[in-house]
């Protein structure tokens, strides 16, 4: 791909995503309910906004959030085999020390909120404050609003190799110096970037206030797949029509280092599109309701054309006094009660929580009503459990490939001397397995906070017990200690305080005794 194309390509993605994003917009506007603003019906009338999208929102979103970081390690490594334990305590305590929740809750928010949500993984050079002041690299997780994102497919014999740029905004400076090129060539940017207040509608220059190295400038970065070098990383300055750099990708995977988590169906958008009809009715139905309440209680009053009370009808306040002739010039009249019900707004609360899976997802147990059956609660708590296991399932996922490729990015790019304080007194596991290891060796597991460590707990227990009258696993020592390091793991215990490491010498298999007890179990096999 020629860098001509490279520029039609970013131009004519952004117009024609433009009104994906005005949507984003619109949905971000109502899940963080931004000032609603309405012409009251009456001075004094209602002007609120019902944030229902934000409560539902915030309610999965936090559960969700909490399920997965809700312990200090959230990620539990298991070697698939017995020699490869001490590797994955290793690889366990690289993945716990290098985590980022917080970008993980904003991207599960976009998620939530639109369908998608985005995390991207870099690597960072930071210098030390305190001690010795010596660079170190770091691997981060960052969120990538869903607006500043575009996926395309540029080979048609390959379409499954994406290619993706994201669009962010960054200081000047800081372009100068990563790039060598002179400050006065990078354009400060017109836009007003996702970050700053949404109100704001022509965003002052930085510079009239922070100075010209502190203005911010508009990056599009680009991971394109290309048949010769693989992928290409491309940094363009679209303001400026300037490539900053173009080669080839030196990230140690094929594909770009961006994390796409999908939790509704393709095309069918996520709790903003489903909410958003639903708020704009609920939130007509409450204003219409306060606006007849005050209707009701604002007086009427009939005035005789001929009264003197007319000439200051414009100032009529509460308490004032009103000349009049004589005492039948105004007379007061009764204001009948508008007809209002809440039935059609409690019908929409209760459909917003319906449709969205609010109360069985949280719950377990649908809306409380006198005429629930056991069999209605049942069913009720097997469909919250389902909903929330497809969000961990997908989330789980997600991460799983986000935490895979970041051990690739440290075995490659990482502080090899950090790595080895994590890991201590253990080698670092990085330096003693191949690439392929990572992804194939171990599986990675998560600690979702309560129901997973019990079922953890309660798995290995059980194992232990079918396998105590076993002479196999009797005179197996590792083995055991393999099965009491699980279940102290599982309780949060340090099990080298218990049964220390492991023990180097294993007794041999007695084969005869083997070959007796496969035959026995092919005797008794089929009988009842």
């Amino acid at each position: 791909m020629e860098r001509k194309e490279i520029v039609d390509l970013y131009q004519n993605y952004v117009m024609a995503y433009s009104q994906r994003n005005d949507l984003i917009r619109q949905y971000r506007k109502q899940a963080y309910a931004e000032r609603f603003q309405r012409e009251p019906a009456v001075e004094g009338g209602s002007n609120l906004q019902l944030p229902l999208t934000r409560w539902i929102l915030d309610v999965i979103l936090e559960r969700l959030f909490l399920s997965l970081f809700g312990t200090q390690d959230f990620v539990r490594v298991v070697p698939k085999s017995l020699d490869d334990a001490d590797l994955a305590e290793g690889l366990g305590k690289i993945i716990n020390h290098y985590v980022y929740p917080e970008a993980c809750y904003s991207a599960l928010s976009d998620a939530l909120l639109f369908g998608e949500g985005v995390l991207r993984l870099g690597i960072e050079i930071y210098e030390e404050r305190w001690g010795k002041k010596n660079k170190r690299k770091r691997p981060f997780w960052e969120w990538l609003p869903l607006e500043n994102v575009y996926f395309f497919s540029p080979l048609q014999d390959s379409p499954e190799k994406r290619g993706v740029f994201w669009v962010h905004y960054v200081k000047k400076k800081t372009v100068a110096e990563n790039f060598d090129v002179d400050i006065k060539s990078v354009p400060e940017t017109q836009e007003t970037p996702f970050f700053l207040p949404t109100s704001v509608e022509e965003m002052l220059p930085v510079s009239m206030f922070a100075g010209e190295a502190e203005a911010l400038t508009k990056v599009a970065e680009f991971y394109i797949p290309d048949e010769e070098l693989g992928y290409r990383h491309v940094v363009y300055l679209p303001d400026a029509d300037l490539f900053l750099t173009d080669e080839k990708s030196v990230l140690p995977f094929d594909g770009a280092p961006l994390f796409l988590l999908r939790l509704f169906p393709f095309g069918s958008g996520g709790l903003g599109a489903l909410l958003s009809p639903i708020e704009e009715e609920l939130t007509v139905y409450h204003n219409q309701k306060v606006d007849a309440n005050t209707f009701r209680l604002m007086p009427i009053y009939r005035v005789v054309s001929t009264s003197p009370a007319l000439r200051d009808k414009e100032n009529w306040t509460a308490g004032k006094k009103i000349v009049v002739d004589s005492p039948d010039d105004v007379t007061p009249l009764p204001v009948q009660e508008l007809v209002t019900s809440d039935r059609d707004e409690n019908f929409l609360w209760e459909l917003a929580k319906l449709v969205s899976g609010v109360n069985e997802l949280m719950s377990g147990v649908p809306s409380v009503r006198g005429d629930n059956t056991a069999y209605e609660v049942e069913v009720a708590m097997a469909e919250g459990s389902v909903r929330f296991r497809r969000f961990i399932v997908f989330v789980a996922q997600w991460i799983r490939r986000l935490i895979q490729h970041e051990l690739l990015l440290l075995q490659l790019m990482g502080d090899e001397e950090e790595i080895a304080q994590i890991c201590y007194p253990k080698p670092n596991p990085l330096q003693l397995i191949e690439p392929l290891d990572i992804l194939h060796r171990f599986v990675y597991n998560f600690n979702t906070v309560l129901t997973n460590r019990q079922m953890e707990i309660q798995k290995w227990i059980l194992l232990r017990n079918l396998l105590a009258q076993e002479p196999l696993f009797a005179e197996n020592r590792q083995a055991q200690w393999y099965l009491l390091r699980q279940i102290l793991t599982a309780f949060d215990v340090d099990y080298r305080l218990i049964i220390g490491e492991k023990p180097e010498e294993q007794s041999p298999i007695n084969i005869q005794r083997l070959i007796q007890t496969l035959q026995g179990g092919m005797t008794n096999a089929g009988q009842v």
